[in-house]
């Protein structure tokens, strides 16, 4: 007998009781070990996926266990061919029967589906339709709670529907960012789960989450964990001026004798006529020199919610190797207990960046490029 005839032959098979379950377990072996039956499935069978999940469309998803692990490993290995991926998609059940088992079903099930989600959002057109499928959360909840096997699938699906910006908005409404980090303070699939996280910052609304102590601080501490050179480079990455710092969210940074201290690094907004601005907040009086009362209205707004005002506002100069450098627009806030310096604001006023490494920070002079503070 053919191969094509036989797997012809199975798929009869599952539309009687008796023999489904056995022609289910059969039809494995020749999906996946012969290429030309998976290259020609849709060519030869227009109705294949019909009949092939016909069993599970009929009647509760995960009311035989089995049954739909022997399904959903066969379209796995049919979702490995490229021609078949935008008509696996396309198909009406695929993805919510793919959905309904990340929910319930054997270990094996939830990972062969979240392996096939996976291979099919390899295809840059089926990343949006998966998008609104309804898949992601189920996806962000197995992340959380799946078996580790089950979670490594997953973070690889989450990781290539975040290459399009619409998945990264709805992951980081569904609680991702915080997921994530609580998955790198565990010591939990760090490389992959950075590597999600590094994309998500791509966009403001992730960004916007560090703004949260609970979520920042966790971030910070296990940053200093890491031991990958991957975990590494996505923590410096996601912690870069450019992904942190921005027009809505203000990201400020104690100095600690001459050296960047993460550890006291907290998430700031300030809150000046209604709009958002950038200064150095200090608990020092004596810090500032030229000072005045201040007379405005705002107030600095901290990660919790919490509020807390200011009294003073002056500037600072202080000398670096080669030149002075400018502290300006400091603001005196009485109830904080740390200085705080605005990362924008410092740049801005002189001429300098900031080059963060893993247990450095450089501030260089913009134009000649020389180290002015370590």
């Amino acid at each position: 007998m053919t191969d094509k005839r036989h797997v012809k032959l199975l798929l009869e098979k599952l539309f009687s009781l008796d023999d489904q379950k056995q022609a289910a377990k059969e039809l494995q072996r020749p999906i996946k070990t012969i290429p030309s039956c998976r290259a020609i499935f849709f060519s030869e069978f227009p109705d294949g996926i019909t009949r092939l999940l016909d069993p599970l469309s009929l009647t509760k998803v995960d009311s035989d266990p089995d049954l739909q692990e022997y399904l959903f490993a066969t379209v796995l290995n049919i979702s490995t061919d490229d021609k078949n991926k935008a008509l696996l998609v396309e198909h009406p059940v695929v993805i919510p029967l793919l959905t309904e088992s990340m929910k319930s079903g054997t270990s094996e099930t939830k990972r062969n589906a979240a392996a096939t989600i996976f291979t099919l959002s390899t295809l840059n057109s089926n990343k949006f339709r998966i998008g609104n499928s309804g898949a992601l959360e189920p996806l962000l909840k197995l992340l959380r709670v799946g078996h580790p096997l089950e979670m490594e699938e997953v973070s690889s699906a989450i990781l290539s529907l975040c290459e399009v910006l619409v998945n990264k908005v709805k992951f980081t409404e569904f609680g991702a960012v915080k997921q994530i980090i609580q998955k790198m303070s565990d010591g939990i699939l760090v490389d992959e789960v950075s590597s999600i996280l590094a994309l998500l910052t791509q966009h403001q609304d992730a960004v916007d989450e560090f703004e949260n102590p609970k979520i920042f601080v966790p971030f910070v501490q296990s940053r200093k964990h890491c031991t990958s050179k991957l975990a590494k480079r996505n923590c410096a990455t996601i912690f870069s001026p450019t992904a942190l710092l921005s027009h809505r969210s203000i990201f400020v940074l104690k100095l600690y004798r001459g050296f960047l201290d993460e550890s006291m690094v907290v998430p700031v907004k300030l809150i000046l006529n209604g709009a958002g601005a950038t200064h150095h907040v200090t608990g020092t009086f004596s810090t500032i020199t030229s000072k005045q009362a201040y007379t405005g209205s705002g107030k600095v707004h901290l990660g919790d919610g919490s509020t807390i005002a200011i009294t003073h506002i002056g500037r600072n100069v202080f000398q670096a190797s080669s030149r002075d450098l400018l502290l300006d627009q400091m603001l005196y806030v009485p109830k904080i207990n740390k200085n705080l310096l605005s990362v924008s604001k410092f740049t801005q006023d002189n001429s300098v960046y900031f080059k963060f490494h893993a247990n450095v920070c450089y501030v260089e002079d913009e134009s000649k490029g020389v180290v002015l503070m370590e």
